[in-house]
């Protein structure tokens, strides 16, 4: 099989998977994603805060206070709102540390669900005693991704220094040479990054299956899986990408906290889908053919 077709008879077992108790895989998915949505409401309260000052300056000191504005850079008004994203982000970087075992709780629930086994909400804190591993692995994850991205970031260093070398006293020529380094840059940062993501995919979810496994050997499984497999990965990745845009879209088409909150509850619901794709991705990677294609055979989409 191809791994298009790979990829899309994991998605085909998830939403399988999926429908067997929905409700609570959603409610396990919300709260792993609680630190981010609260970090989220955070920052909103900032730019209310922010909005609201700038209302009433113009209201107390009326065209005094636009002037004031006007003279004002995009540094000063950064500095201005520097305290609400400080705390907005302390607290999601506190929380994702303090609750990052609801992300393992929630994998193991899925996992559970595509075994055919029942789900509660009391399975959110199934990992709890792994918090301090998967606080562990956050971080080492963290650390690998830096290395993987310091390629890109030297190539589009590289690039940059060659477009201020080549540019002249020719403006036009300049400006086509930033533009060539920015849409460069880009590349470079995608193409590791993704290329990173890809390789340590599945450490959590080898963590979340099995509990007895540290930080490293989770790390050193996952990696051992996506060899030779990277093309089921990125095929599911990229299926993806719709649904985001998606979100997007949705975000610009509704403003203010309406679009937020749709935003916000479509994010779940695609991010609990997409997190059970990739743990039926993993159990397919640990089956022969015959088994993943047993899927389209099997009704409820569980293993024997």
């Amino acid at each position: 099989m191809t791994a298009y077709m790979y990829a899309a008879l994991a998605r085909l077992k998830a939403r399988m998977a999926l429908k067997r108790n929905f409700s609570t895989a959603l409610l396990l998915c919300f709260l792993c994603e609680l630190p981010s949505l609260l970090a989220m409401v955070f920052l909103m309260m900032s730019l209310s805060d922010f909005s609201q000052e700038i209302t009433d300056g113009i209201h107390e000191q009326g065209q005094a206070y636009v002037d004031k504005l006007r003279q004002m850079t995009i540094d000063d008004l950064y500095m201005q709102m520097d305290h609400g994203l400080m705390v907005a982000a302390i607290i999601c970087a506190v929380l994702s540390l303090i609750l990052v075992f609801l992300r393992l709780s929630a994998i193991h629930s899925q996992f559970k669900l595509l075994r055919g086994e029942d789900i509660s909400p009391k399975d959110a804190f199934s990992r709890l005693d792994q918090m301090y591993k998967a606080i562990g692995l956050v971080i080492c994850r963290a650390v690998l991704m830096v290395l993987w991205l310091l390629p890109g970031i030297a190539i589009a260093f590289l690039g940059s220094l060659l477009s201020v070398g080549s540019g002249g006293d020719s403006v036009s020529v300049a400006w086509v040479g930033m533009q060539a380094t920015i849409m460069l840059s880009f590349g470079a940062l995608l193409v590791f990054g993704v290329m990173g993501y890809i390789r340590y995919i599945f450490a959590e979810y080898v963590m979340a299956d099995k509990p007895e496994t540290g930080v490293f050997a989770s790390i050193r499984e996952g990696r051992a899986l996506v060899k030779g497999n990277s093309g089921r990965v990125l095929m599911m990745l990229i299926s993806f990408i719709f649904w985001y845009l998606m979100i997007s879209f949705v975000s610009g088409v509704f403003s203010g906290i309406i679009g937020t909150v749709i935003s916000m509850a479509l994010s779940i619901v695609i991010s609990l889908y997409m997190s059970t794709c990739i743990a039926a991705l993993y159990e397919q990677m640990h089956q022969t053919e015959e088994e993943a294609r047993k899927v389209i055979r099997d009704p409820n989409g569980t293993v024997e």
